[in-house]
C-alpha cells in the first residue's frame, strides 16, 4: 500500500476547520443571544442604571455591582432563559 505524498495528507483533527455540521457547545449556543447589558434600578437611589451580564457566568448568575449614582453596593441576581430571555432584580448589598 503506497502513501500518499505529504502534500496531500489530511491534518490532524486538531488543525482542521469546523464545519456548519459541527456540534458547538451550548455555552457557544446560548450566550450570544443574551444582550451584553440590561437596565434595574438601584435598590438605594432608585436611578436606572445598566447591568452587564457575564455570557460566560451561566443561566444564574449573582454578584457585588456599585450603583454608578450613589456609590452604595447592589447585590445583582441575574436568571437568563436558552431563548435569550434575562430577568434581573437587585437587593441592597449593604448586609
Amino acid at each position: 500500500m503506497e502513501k500518499a505524498p505529504k502534500s496531500h495528507r489530511e491534518p490532524p483533527k486538531s488543525h482542521r476547520e469546523p464545519t456548519e455540521n459541527a456540534p458547538r457547545s451550548r455555552r457557544e449556543l446560548l450566550a450570544p443571544t443574551w444582550p451584553p447589558t440590561v437596565q434595574a434600578s438601584c435598590p438605594f437611589c432608585g436611578e436606572t442604571t445598566e447591568v452587564p451580564v457575564d455570557e460566560g457566568g451561566g443561566h444564574q448568575q449573582s454578584y457585588i455591582e456599585d450603583c454608578i449614582v450613589c456609590c452604595r453596593p447592589s447585590l445583582v441576581h441575574l436568571a437568563a432563559t436558552d431563548d435569550g430571555d434575562v430577568s434581573v432584580w437587585l437587593e441592597r448589598g449593604d448586609g
